[in-house]
């Protein structure tokens, strides 16, 4: 599979209320590819609630998400993957009854009705060659630390193979070692797939 060029974002007046509330105030950003950017401010300031608009997980009342230069309406987190736009957020959603293989897997969103173990394990086996850091592919997250968990979110969004990946304060729960690796393996990255963290 050819290697996909990273995507460049723009966000323009982005606004979002819920009930009286502004959350997003005409919010405008750029993200160019093969750039690491990070979104400061104290809770509650907006910073899930823009990324989230931007991944269709929130409609915006107003304003524009731009994908190289084109507008989207990004409805769903299903429509931004298939765009090419990857996200880990700030709260686990791996299957806990699951392995790591079954949970990486099972990120694609659709699976064969008969699969392929073998293949299947080969393919992982692979995938982790590439990777910033390993978990074993049997555990089930419940064997799994806090940071080993973030790292097999993480990892399920790199398994899709993303052009623009949004990290929700991907270190809030990693060891200050963790959370060097887990940032120093995203500035790495940067050049095929730029991240974005909040």
């Amino acid at each position: 599979m050819p290697e996909m060029s990273a995507l460049t974002l723009d966000t323009y007046n982005l606004t979002k209320r819920f009930g009286a509330f502004t959350a997003l105030d005409g919010v405008s950003l750029g993200v160019r590819p093969g750039t690491v950017h990070a979104l400061l401010g104290e809770n509650g300031a907006g910073k899930s609630t823009l990324v989230k608009c931007v991944v269709g997980y929130h409609k915006p009342d107003d304003g524009a998400v731009m994908l190289d230069g084109r507008e989207h309406d990004i409805a769903s987190p299903a429509v931004a993957r298939e765009l090419g736009i990857g996200m880990v957020y700030q709260h686990f959603t791996v299957v806990p009854g699951l392995t790591v293989a079954e949970n990486l897997l099972l990120a694609r969103g659709h699976l064969p009705l008969v699969l392929d173990w073998r293949a299947a394990r080969a393919e992982l086996e692979e995938f982790f060659r590439t990777t910033p850091f390993q978990l074993p592919l049997d555990a089930t997250p419940l064997d799994l630390s806090a940071g080993e968990k973030q790292k097999l979110e993480i990892l399920k969004q790199l398994f899709l193979r993303p052009r623009l990946l949004i990290l929700d304060e991907p270190t809030s729960v990693l060891t200050p070692q963790e959370a060097d690796e887990v940032l120093g393996a995203a500035r790495r990255a940067r050049t095929p797939a730029p991240a974005a963290s909040c």
